[in-house]
């Protein structure tokens, strides 16, 4: 309200570090190009920016963060790693070439806001991927309801897919990724 005052107690600003990232491997397709993502409980996801052979983080508050790392052709993995106040991390990250695989979601649901999310966990249950998946369009670019869509790139092996859809539904599935160029798909859906 006008002239309000609002008390916001002592606001601590501390000095955070940054995370420098480079990439090893040489079996990457052509049009692979590697995303990064810093990921951390609580704090919106912040992408890396390309800094010559490498990609940098701004600052970031100390504590335990968790890299994600993707791209068109690119194995999905997430790594865990530290930030120290005033010091850079370096992180040598090893990208491996991963089969395209297209997930497709549909659910029964009228809410236009409504943003599902993605968990992918490997053989060993640990977290691949963490994302969000967009609404699914078609060739004249039109948005559907309920349907949305992503593309992801695995190593071969074994996952769990898990959907989570905002206060509502979660949907599961299996999938087996074998060596290959050919582009999967997968639906995972919560209708009969």
């Amino acid at each position: 309200a006008p002239d309000e005052i609002w008390n916001c107690g002592a606001i601590v600003l501390a000095r955070g570090g940054t995370v420098l990232v480079t990439a090893a491997g040489t079996e990457l397709p052509p049009e692979g190009t590697p995303e990064f993502l810093v990921l951390r409980e609580g704090v919106p996801a912040n992408a890396l920016e390309r800094e010559g052979d490498a990609w940098r983080s701004g600052p970031l508050q100390p504590g335990a963060y968790r890299l994600q790392v993707r791209g068109r052709g690119i194995a999905a993995k997430q790594l865990p790693f530290e930030i120290r106040t005033d010091e850079t991390t370096r992180l040598e990250v090893p990208l491996h070439r991963g089969v395209p695989i297209q997930i497709r979601l549909r659910a029964a649901t009228t809410d236009e806001g409504v943003q599902p999310e993605l968990h992918i966990t490997d053989s060993h249950d640990e977290l691949v991927l963490a994302a969000d998946v967009s609404l699914w369009q078609d060739e004249e670019g039109n948005a559907h309801t309920g349907e949305w869509r992503t593309e992801v790139s695995h190593a071969p092996g074994n996952y769990r897919v898990e959907a989570r859809l905002e206060a509502g539904p979660r949907a599961t599935a299996e999938l087996r990724v074998d060596p290959g160029e050919a582009l999967g798909y997968l639906l995972v859906s919560d209708r009969p």
